[in-house]
């Protein structure tokens, strides 16, 4: 056992107890403090894989709520002792890692134990100071993949935290799609009525199913719904004594209600840049009565600013309980007048509500080319902690085989401290990864990633529509590649495997094989886009016809909220043939017919089919996509695939989309072909004549 030297009451209160926790290699803590601080133990027995040379290390929860729940100590009371103590016992685990990571060199660079790097043979020198630290950001949290444990628990290591970590600790909001479940529509559509929306102007009150928890928001002028809400939130904090935060989060998807007093508190709003018509009034009004009927010290009620809640109403302040999450990706900062409107957006919700959180879009499995930001969001996580920003989360879905490599460490450690350097995170990352030598080229891939990001893809279209998050459901992003990018790509990787360390070498080739396993998806895009600008060289055979003179056999897909109509008209198409046809009435965002095709992989194919609308909105989106399956896989990704869409107003006259493509190289793959309509909600579409051709020559050059 070894010999305890800490201070006199220490010992005698942890011995006495019978609660003291202890290791051969000399970490001491007590076994009250829960699984944090015995977790933190755990990581430091692991880690440091010592016998008993190393210091005495003793893990010690210190309550003070003056000091920030998050917050630890690193003290050094005499030769051969260390203390490392915290607020809280997840403080305490923030500490140890710390520790490990400052004075030994360990890094948990991505998930699982190819992920961690520990050195051998450290002999740390400790200062004469302690070192005490807090984080900037309160939350730090992604949306990662909940089936996979080790994701979340490398996120913890590196001082991540999500809903289970912060749940009890004050001044940590939860902000996620709530309402539906606070006032339950089984119960307050037979008690209350009144508080569900009307859909449309003058029109009756749409009182949805059980579990329709999308596209309807509450009328949130409608009497009595205030103090529904109020009753609702006091009772979960009676359920759940030891939360701090409830969340008001709307439902997802908009649909605010059109009656006549919700449209009139909201009239003097207007619609904002991305053309939403501004329903934040009502909605606050609401709610800052349920936070004054409901605050304690240390309560918070987050709630989604997005989509109609994007803006403010001006010159109103509410209960400071209430904060705002900007739904918003900053990726979009590339661009100097979407950055102003964003910054711009932010201060005038921290004027409203005193602090505001940020609500980022990454999605990063969705992208071939790793969606790296070394300059874009580091500078958009330093603005927003000197400008009332203190809660940062991210849809992150990062990749199985983390094709980001640094991206999510760096985000975790800027998020702790925005004042650190990207670029010198940049580096340290890669030599703990592959080594020092081999880390110079994986730098230069990682920073080429990041230029592809930041400065060439802004000046796309694809960019320049300018949404709330970029489309991960289209292949535009990747409209700036070359061949000789991708060229450059794999020679950077290639000559990092070459100079990897012993220990960075599986990493390395890791990293390799992640690429190359999506570059052919990315050289068929290139050869796509090509194919487009060359297609008169081709000549082409009929593969198939649908001319809709009968019923389509087509199958047919909307979401389960939309109303929209599919049916054959015989009458309606070219020459008063056939046609598929749609009425929009009713509907809700994208209507699709459907059908499959057994193609030829690696053949180029063109798809076409002639459409015309009558008495839809001038906003409706018309058009013809091919996407691609697979045995085992409904979708294959978005890269392979191509649309055409319409581009001018067709009413009563027909106008003919078509598409250019190569099939991908994968046995028995099926064409997928969609004919969609969408963005309106009257009028009809008509499909008529698609055709589907196989080029007859140039296929010796598909390889």
């Amino acid at each position: 056992m070894v010999r305890l030297e800490w201070t006199f009451s220490a010992a005698i209160m942890l011995l006495a107890l019978g609660l003291f926790g202890s290791d051969p290699s000399g970490i001491q803590w007590d076994k009250k403090d829960g699984k944090y601080v015995a977790e933190a133990a755990d990581i430091l027995i692991r880690c440091l894989q010592r016998g008993q040379d190393g210091p005495q290390i003793l893990l010690r929860v210190q309550p003070d709520p003056k000091i920030d729940p998050e917050s630890f100590r690193i003290e050094f009371p005499e030769q051969g002792k260390v203390t490392i103590s915290g607020t809280t016992p997840l403080a305490v685990r923030h500490g140890v890692c710390e520790f490990l990571e400052r004075f030994y060199g360990v890094r948990w660079l991505m998930p699982g134990d190819e992920g961690e790097y520990i050195p051998k043979n450290v002999r740390p020198v400790f200062p004469d100071k302690p070192v005490v630290m807090s984080p900037r950001y309160r939350i730090r949290t992604f949306a990662l993949t909940h089936k996979k444990k080790p994701h979340y628990e490398w996120a913890g290591r590196n001082r991540g935290t999500f809903n289970y970590d912060f749940g009890t600790l004050p001044d940590r909001p939860w902000f996620q799609h709530n309402l539906w479940l606070l006032l339950p529509q089984e119960q307050y559509t037979r008690t209350n009525p009144e508080f569900f929306p009307v859909r449309e102007k003058g029109g009756t009150r749409f009182l949805p199913e059980k579990g329709n928890n999308i596209y309807w928001q509450y009328c949130f002028t409608a009497p009595g719904i205030r103090e529904a809400f109020a009753k609702a939130v006091q009772e979960k904090f009676q359920r759940h004594p030891g939360i701090y935060s409830v969340s008001l989060g709307v439902n997802d998807g908009g649909r605010y209600c059109q009656c006549a007093v919700c449209l009139k508190t909201d009239s003097a709003l207007g619609r904002d840049t991305m053309n939403y018509e501004i329903r934040s009034l009502s909605y606050l009004e609401c709610m800052d009565e349920v936070a004054q009927r409901c605050f304690a010290p240390g309560r918070t009620f987050g709630f989604l600013a997005y989509h109609n809640l994007r803006t403010p109403p001006l010159d109103r302040k509410f209960h400071p309980s209430l904060v705002p999450f900007l739904t918003y990706e900053k990726t979009y900062w590339a661009d100097p007048k979407f950055r102003q409107e964003d910054q711009s957006l932010t201060s005038a919700w921290v004027r409203t509500c005193g602090s505001a959180g940020w609500y980022d879009y990454l999605e990063y499995r969705h992208f071939l080319i790793p969606k790296i930001s070394l300059n874009v969001l580091p500078e958009a996580l330093k603005w927003g902690a000197a400008n009332g920003v203190k809660y940062y989360y991210a849809e992150a879905y990062p990749a199985d085989d983390w094709h980001t490599g640094p991206m999510l460490w760096i985000i975790l450690k800027l998020t702790w401290d925005p004042s650190l350097s990207a670029d010198a995170l940049l580096k340290d990352w890669c030599a703990a990864a592959v080594g020092k030598e081999a880390a110079v080229p994986l730098e230069k891939y990682y920073r080429a990633c990041s230029n592809y990001w930041e400065n060439e893809l802004p000046r796309t279209g694809y960019f320049q529509e300018h949404r709330q998050y970029l489309p991960f459901g289209s292949s535009g992003y990747l409209e700036p590649v070359t061949t000789e990018w991708l060229d450059a790509r794999r020679s950077e990787l290639k000559k990092t495997v070459e100079l990897a360390s012993l220990e960075g070498k599986k990493r390395a080739e890791m990293i390799l094989q992640s690429f190359l396993k999506r570059e052919p998806a990315i050289r068929l895009y290139i050869r796509n886009s090509q194919l487009r600008k060359q297609y008169q060289k081709l000549n082409f055979k009929k593969k198939a016809q649908f001319d809709f003179d009968r019923k389509t056999g087509f199958s047919v897909w909307q979401r389960k909220t939309s109303k929209g109509t599919f049916f054959h008209d015989p009458q309606e198409g070219i020459g008063r043939s056939g046609a598929a046809a749609m009425d929009l009435k009713g509907s809700f965002k994208e209507m699709d017919y459907l059908r499959e095709l057994k193609v030829k992989p690696g053949f180029v194919y063109r798809v076409t089919v002639s459409v015309r609308t009558v008495g839809t909105d001038p906003s409706c989106n018309v058009g013809l996509r091919v996407a691609w399956s697979a045995p085992g896989k409904a979708w294959l990704n978005s890269a392979y695939e191509a649309q055409d869409k319409l581009t001018e107003d067709s009413s009563f006259n027909w106008r003919k989309l078509s598409v250019i493509v190569s099939a991908p190289k994968v046995e028995d793959c099926r064409m997928k072909l969609l004919l969609s309509a969408g963005n309106s909600t009257k009028g009809k579409v008509f499909f008529d004549n698609l055709t589907v051709e196989e080029a007859t020559t140039t296929n010796t050059e598909r390889d």
